[in-house]
């Protein structure tokens, strides 16, 4: 979780395109620190597979207004039926090409 706090609040992450954090239990607290991050709009491909985000954080995610990714992997995230409906309802969704 501090790990994906620290990166969120760069400014030096304001020019990634990248945000590859696979299996670095960032958690529900983590995955909203990226959700609030106004450095993290050119990230184009957001990897977060085994991170166990959870609802909590699919949903930080689905209300983003910096996100957008092309490519977004929430694999093995410890998210259920719920989260999966607020992902699939929320605006994030739109640029998304690929989604695990």
């Amino acid at each position: 979780t501090a790990g994906a706090v620290v990166l969120a609040t760069h400014p030096a992450m304001a020019g990634h395109t990248d945000l590859l954090l696979f299996e670095n239990r960032i958690g529900p607290a983590g995955a909203e620190a990226l959700a609030a991050s106004p450095h993290l709009g050119r990230v184009a491909d957001c990897i977060l597979e085994l991170n166990g985000v959870g609802d909590r954080g699919v949903a930080a995610l689905a209300e983003s207004r910096t996100l957008r990714p092309e490519i977004l992997d929430l694999s093995f995230g410890r998210i259920t039926d719920g989260g999966v409906e607020v992902l699939a309802a929320s605006r994030l969704l739109k640029r998304v090409l690929w989604l695990g």
